[in-house]
Protein backbone atom coordinates (compact mmCIF):
# COMPACT_ATOMS: atom_id res chain seq x y z
CA UNK A 1 0.00 0.00 0.00
CA UNK A 2 1.08 3.37 -0.38
CA UNK A 3 3.25 4.88 1.73
CA UNK A 4 1.35 8.66 1.44
CA UNK A 5 -1.89 6.59 3.01
CA UNK A 6 -0.15 5.06 5.82
CA UNK A 7 0.60 8.79 6.56
CA UNK A 8 -2.89 9.50 6.51
CA UNK A 9 -3.82 7.30 8.74
CA UNK A 10 -1.30 8.02 10.89
CA UNK A 11 -2.70 11.38 11.44
CA UNK A 12 -6.27 10.28 12.39
CA UNK A 13 -5.79 7.61 15.01
CA UNK A 14 -7.27 9.68 18.21
CA UNK A 15 -10.50 10.27 16.65
CA UNK A 16 -10.97 6.96 13.86
CA UNK A 17 -13.60 5.27 15.64
CA UNK A 18 -15.10 8.06 17.49
CA UNK A 19 -15.93 9.40 13.56
CA UNK A 20 -16.75 6.23 12.21
CA UNK A 21 -19.81 5.90 14.60
CA UNK A 22 -20.80 9.70 14.20
CA UNK A 23 -20.97 9.25 10.11
CA UNK A 24 -22.65 5.87 10.30
CA UNK A 25 -24.84 7.08 13.15
CA UNK A 26 -23.77 3.94 15.01
CA UNK A 27 -24.41 1.08 12.58
CA UNK A 28 -20.88 0.36 12.69
CA UNK A 29 -21.12 -0.84 15.70
CA UNK A 30 -24.20 -3.22 14.43
CA UNK A 31 -22.46 -4.23 11.55
CA UNK A 32 -18.98 -5.40 13.27
CA UNK A 33 -20.83 -7.54 16.36
CA UNK A 34 -22.77 -9.30 13.12
CA UNK A 35 -19.92 -9.97 11.46
CA UNK A 36 -18.47 -11.17 14.13
CA UNK A 37 -20.93 -13.51 15.13
CA UNK A 38 -20.55 -15.04 11.39
CA UNK A 39 -17.10 -15.18 12.60
CA UNK A 40 -17.92 -17.49 15.11
CA UNK A 41 -19.58 -19.68 13.82
CA UNK A 42 -16.32 -20.62 12.08
CA UNK A 43 -14.38 -20.66 15.34
CA UNK A 44 -10.87 -22.06 14.38
CA UNK A 45 -6.99 -22.88 15.07
CA UNK A 46 -6.43 -19.11 13.72
CA UNK A 47 -8.84 -15.81 12.20
CA UNK A 48 -7.10 -13.09 10.34
CA UNK A 49 -8.14 -9.28 10.96
CA UNK A 50 -6.54 -7.31 7.97
CA UNK A 51 -5.83 -3.33 8.15
CA UNK A 52 -7.20 -3.96 11.52
CA UNK A 53 -6.86 -0.33 12.32
CA UNK A 54 -7.30 0.43 16.14
CA UNK A 55 -8.42 -3.11 16.26
CA UNK A 56 -12.23 -3.25 16.73
CA UNK A 57 -13.26 -5.60 14.47
CA UNK A 58 -10.68 -7.96 15.80
CA UNK A 59 -11.63 -7.09 19.53
CA UNK A 60 -15.41 -8.45 18.65
CA UNK A 61 -14.58 -11.66 17.04
CA UNK A 62 -12.03 -12.40 19.94
CA UNK A 63 -14.80 -11.38 21.84
CA UNK A 64 -16.90 -14.09 20.52
CA UNK A 65 -14.53 -16.52 20.36
CA UNK A 66 -13.44 -16.30 23.85
CA UNK A 67 -17.56 -16.74 24.92
CA UNK A 68 -17.37 -19.87 22.68
CA UNK A 69 -14.36 -21.00 24.54
CA UNK A 70 -15.55 -20.17 28.03
CA UNK A 71 -19.64 -21.93 27.25
CA UNK A 72 -17.25 -25.10 26.23
CA UNK A 73 -15.38 -25.36 28.96
CA UNK A 74 -18.05 -24.86 31.58
CA UNK A 75 -20.34 -26.81 30.03
CA UNK A 76 -17.50 -29.86 30.16
CA UNK A 77 -15.88 -28.95 33.42
CA UNK A 78 -12.66 -28.46 31.48
CA UNK A 79 -11.26 -24.64 32.66
CA UNK A 80 -8.06 -25.56 31.93
CA UNK A 81 -5.83 -25.45 28.57
CA UNK A 82 -8.70 -23.77 26.50
CA UNK A 83 -9.23 -20.69 29.54
CA UNK A 84 -9.16 -17.22 28.07
CA UNK A 85 -6.84 -16.67 30.63
CA UNK A 86 -4.35 -19.43 29.44
CA UNK A 87 -5.09 -18.79 25.93
CA UNK A 88 -3.55 -15.07 27.02
CA UNK A 89 -0.73 -16.05 28.34
CA UNK A 90 0.29 -17.87 25.88
CA UNK A 91 -0.43 -15.11 23.39
CA UNK A 92 2.44 -13.36 25.68
CA UNK A 93 5.12 -15.71 24.06
CA UNK A 94 3.77 -15.59 20.65
CA UNK A 95 4.22 -11.79 21.00
CA UNK A 96 8.11 -12.36 21.84
CA UNK A 97 8.64 -14.98 19.55
CA UNK A 98 7.22 -13.80 16.23
CA UNK A 99 10.38 -11.92 15.46
CA UNK A 100 12.56 -14.38 16.41
CA UNK A 101 10.44 -16.57 13.70
CA UNK A 102 11.01 -14.34 11.06
CA UNK A 103 14.77 -14.36 11.61
CA UNK A 104 14.96 -18.04 11.64
CA UNK A 105 13.14 -18.70 8.42
CA UNK A 106 15.04 -15.57 6.83
CA UNK A 107 11.63 -15.41 4.61
CA UNK A 108 8.17 -13.77 5.42
CA UNK A 109 8.19 -14.92 8.71
CA UNK A 110 4.96 -17.47 8.74
CA UNK A 111 3.41 -17.79 10.65
CA UNK A 112 2.26 -21.43 11.45
CA UNK A 113 -0.46 -23.21 13.29
CA UNK A 114 0.08 -22.94 17.24
CA UNK A 115 -1.45 -25.78 18.30
CA UNK A 116 -1.07 -24.69 21.91
CA UNK A 117 -3.44 -21.99 21.29
CA UNK A 118 -7.13 -23.64 20.54
CA UNK A 119 -8.14 -20.24 19.42
CA UNK A 120 -6.27 -17.21 18.12
CA UNK A 121 -7.41 -13.78 16.43
CA UNK A 122 -4.48 -11.98 14.81
CA UNK A 123 -5.33 -8.38 14.25
CA UNK A 124 -2.64 -7.10 11.38
CA UNK A 125 -2.33 -3.31 9.99
CA UNK A 126 0.76 -1.47 8.53
CA UNK A 127 0.24 1.69 10.14
CA UNK A 128 2.17 1.62 13.59
CA UNK A 129 0.10 4.32 14.88
CA UNK A 130 -3.30 2.40 14.56
CA UNK A 131 -1.83 -0.86 16.17
CA UNK A 132 -0.53 1.07 19.15
CA UNK A 133 -4.16 2.54 19.53
CA UNK A 134 -5.19 -1.42 19.39
CA UNK A 135 -2.44 -2.59 21.91
CA UNK A 136 -3.48 -0.17 24.77
CA UNK A 137 -6.76 -0.77 24.24
CA UNK A 138 -6.12 -4.40 24.70
CA UNK A 139 -4.57 -4.02 27.99
CA UNK A 140 -8.02 -3.50 29.56
CA UNK A 141 -9.00 -6.98 27.94
CA UNK A 142 -5.87 -9.44 28.55
CA UNK A 143 -8.14 -12.39 28.92
CA UNK A 144 -9.22 -12.28 25.12
CA UNK A 145 -7.42 -14.72 22.33
CA UNK A 146 -5.75 -11.48 20.35
CA UNK A 147 -2.96 -10.43 19.10
CA UNK A 148 -1.56 -7.20 16.79
CA UNK A 149 1.37 -7.50 14.24
CA UNK A 150 2.62 -4.95 11.84
CA UNK A 151 2.57 -6.34 8.14
CA UNK A 152 2.04 -5.77 4.44
CA UNK A 153 -1.05 -7.30 3.22
CA UNK A 154 0.20 -7.47 0.21
CA UNK A 155 2.50 -9.98 1.79
CA UNK A 156 0.43 -11.70 4.64
CA UNK A 157 3.37 -13.73 7.31
CA UNK A 158 1.15 -16.72 6.98
CA UNK A 159 1.80 -20.09 5.38
CA UNK A 160 -0.79 -20.94 2.68
CA UNK A 161 -4.08 -22.85 4.22
CA UNK A 162 -3.12 -21.67 7.63
CA UNK A 163 -6.08 -19.75 8.58
CA UNK A 164 -9.91 -20.57 9.22
CA UNK A 165 -11.06 -16.81 8.61
CA UNK A 166 -10.25 -13.72 7.06
CA UNK A 167 -12.15 -10.27 7.46
CA UNK A 168 -11.67 -6.93 6.61
CA UNK A 169 -14.25 -3.94 7.59
CA UNK A 170 -14.22 -0.80 5.86
CA UNK A 171 -10.92 -0.34 4.41
CA UNK A 172 -11.26 -2.63 0.89
CA UNK A 173 -11.67 0.29 -1.18
CA UNK A 174 -8.14 1.39 0.68
CA UNK A 175 -6.83 -1.40 -0.95
CA UNK A 176 -8.21 -0.41 -4.55
CA UNK A 177 -10.76 1.41 -6.75
CA UNK A 178 -10.49 -1.31 -9.61
CA UNK A 179 -10.68 -5.18 -9.92
CA UNK A 180 -7.22 -5.32 -11.32
CA UNK A 181 -5.68 -3.46 -7.97
CA UNK A 182 -7.62 -5.87 -5.43
CA UNK A 183 -7.15 -9.10 -7.01
CA UNK A 184 -3.46 -9.73 -5.98
CA UNK A 185 -4.87 -8.72 -2.42
CA UNK A 186 -7.57 -11.40 -2.62
CA UNK A 187 -5.66 -13.81 -4.18
CA UNK A 188 -3.25 -13.52 -1.43
CA UNK A 189 -5.81 -13.89 1.10
CA UNK A 190 -7.35 -17.15 -0.95
CA UNK A 191 -3.86 -18.38 0.08
CA UNK A 192 -3.83 -18.22 3.50
CA UNK A 193 -7.63 -19.72 4.04
CA UNK A 194 -7.75 -23.48 4.96
CA UNK A 195 -10.13 -25.64 2.86
CA UNK A 196 -14.13 -24.25 3.49
CA UNK A 197 -12.54 -20.82 5.33
CA UNK A 198 -14.37 -18.49 5.34
CA UNK A 199 -13.79 -14.34 4.47
CA UNK A 200 -15.90 -11.60 5.47
CA UNK A 201 -15.76 -8.10 3.96
CA UNK A 202 -17.56 -5.88 5.75
CA UNK A 203 -17.58 -2.18 3.42
CA UNK A 204 -19.44 0.55 2.24
CA UNK A 205 -21.67 0.43 -0.91
CA UNK A 206 -23.24 2.30 -4.26
CA UNK A 207 -26.84 2.20 -3.30
CA UNK A 208 -29.15 0.94 -6.49
CA UNK A 209 -31.32 3.28 -7.04
CA UNK A 210 -30.31 6.27 -8.69
CA UNK A 211 -31.37 8.97 -6.23
CA UNK A 212 -30.62 7.12 -3.37
CA UNK A 213 -26.88 6.62 -4.43
CA UNK A 214 -26.58 10.73 -5.37
CA UNK A 215 -27.91 11.19 -1.50
CA UNK A 216 -25.53 9.13 -0.51
CA UNK A 217 -22.41 10.26 -2.49
CA UNK A 218 -23.81 14.34 -1.74
CA UNK A 219 -23.82 13.05 2.27
CA UNK A 220 -20.05 11.89 1.86
CA UNK A 221 -18.41 15.07 0.14
CA UNK A 222 -19.81 17.10 2.83
CA UNK A 223 -20.43 14.99 6.20
CA UNK A 224 -17.20 12.77 5.50
CA UNK A 225 -15.31 15.67 4.47
CA UNK A 226 -16.43 18.66 6.85
CA UNK A 227 -17.21 16.79 10.26
CA UNK A 228 -13.99 14.45 9.67
CA UNK A 229 -11.78 17.19 9.37
CA UNK A 230 -13.24 19.10 12.29
CA UNK A 231 -13.37 16.48 14.95
CA UNK A 232 -9.50 15.12 14.04
CA UNK A 233 -7.92 18.58 12.15
CA UNK A 234 -6.44 16.49 9.51
CA UNK A 235 -7.10 18.13 6.24
CA UNK A 236 -6.46 15.63 3.68
CA UNK A 237 -7.07 12.54 6.11
CA UNK A 238 -11.01 12.89 5.02
CA UNK A 239 -10.38 14.28 1.77
CA UNK A 240 -9.13 11.16 1.18
CA UNK A 241 -11.33 9.03 2.45
CA UNK A 242 -14.45 10.90 1.08
CA UNK A 243 -12.81 10.73 -2.16
CA UNK A 244 -12.74 6.78 -2.11
CA UNK A 245 -16.04 6.02 -1.24
CA UNK A 246 -18.24 6.99 -4.49
CA UNK A 247 -15.55 5.67 -6.71
CA UNK A 248 -15.71 2.29 -4.76
CA UNK A 249 -17.43 -0.90 -6.49
CA UNK A 250 -20.87 -1.59 -6.56
CA UNK A 251 -21.66 -5.24 -4.65
CA UNK A 252 -22.00 -7.01 -8.48
CA UNK A 253 -18.65 -6.09 -9.69
CA UNK A 254 -16.70 -6.66 -6.12
CA UNK A 255 -18.87 -10.50 -6.39
CA UNK A 256 -17.55 -10.57 -9.90
CA UNK A 257 -13.92 -9.72 -8.78
CA UNK A 258 -13.81 -12.10 -5.67
CA UNK A 259 -15.22 -15.16 -8.37
CA UNK A 260 -12.03 -14.50 -10.55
Amino acid sequence: MKKGVQQIFSQIVPTYELINHLLTWGLDIHWRRRAARLAGSRQGSCWLDICTGTGEMAFNIAKVWAKNISHKDAKSNKLGKNSPSRISSGLSSLRLTTDERRKKNNSKGHLQSFRSIPALVVGLDFCWEMLHQARRSKTSRMALPLVFIQADVRHLPFAAGALAGVSISFATRNLGLNPETLLPFFREIYRVLRPGGLFINLETSQPRPAWLRQLFHTYVRFAVNSLGRKISGSKVGYAYLASTIPRFLSPEELSEVLQL
